[in-house]
């Protein structure tokens, strides 16, 4: 943890203490969100873990549950920049981490992919968001209304609140929640367990407005 990456991280920090970090400008941000993912690069060794140094959470991992989902909520409470790789998870846990993350102004920064409830909570919900070009935000739905539940196996009633709590959590971020059941048209929702669909930027900014971009290279369609 104390290669070049985190002595990197470490100068930026003392530079822009947590208390400090809601004053600087979009190009210092970006920096920190840069460096920030350096050191989680070096720091996370395998694909699942859970890092805090200073005011950086790294994590890798699909959306904890439990004690597990309380650690990262915990460990985000006190960071501002959070650096994940998560291919989604249960919607009511993404939700709760959700909620924290949003509580004030953090950087969200993409290591590699963030899609299904990663992208629907976690990136739309951060105030500040970086995606570099050799990352992926897909989006591959969310849960159905109750009017629009079909499937007589599942609990159409409890994927209600859900989809109720996760309209009400963009709408409170200022985003049409429409963003999260508007593919593409050549898009198959047959494959939507291994397939997503890449919003473009100005899409994202225009139609559906999403605030807080300060780096979104990445536009090709992908795959889990």
């Amino acid at each position: 943890m104390h290669g070049r990456g985190a002595l990197a991280l470490a100068g930026l920090s003392l530079a822009c203490p947590t208390q400090a970090a809601n004053k600087i400008g979009d190009s210092a941000r970006l920096e920190l969100a840069q460096a920030a993912k350096r050191f989680c690069q070096g720091a996370l060794k395998s694909e699942d873990g859970l890092i805090r140094h200073r005011n950086v959470v790294c994590f890798s991992g699909d959306v904890p549950q439990g004690a597990a989902a309380r650690k990262l909520a915990d460990s985000i409470r006190h960071a501002d920049f959070f650096v994940v790789r998560s291919a989604g998870g249960d919607v009511r846990y993404a939700l709760d981490i959700g909620d924290v993350l949003v509580a004030r102004p953090r950087t969200i920064v993409v290591m590699d992919y963030c899609v299904s409830s990663c992208a629907n909570y976690w990136f739309l919900g951060a105030t500040y968001k970086v995606v570099g070009a050799k990352d992926g935000v897909g989006f591959h739905g969310g849960p159905p209304a109750k009017n629009d539940c079909e499937d007589a196996s599942i609990d159409c009633v409890a994927l209600s609140k859900l989809f109720y709590r996760g309209r009400d959590f963009l709408k409170r971020r200022g985003i049409d929640y429409r963003i999260l059941y508007s593919p593409p048209a050549d898009y198959d929702p047959s494959k939507r367990e291994t397939t997503m669909w890449v919003v473009p930027k100005d899409e994202l900014t225009g139609r559906w407005k999403v605030a807080g971009i300060l780096q979104y290279d990445l536009w090709k369609t992908a795959s889990k």
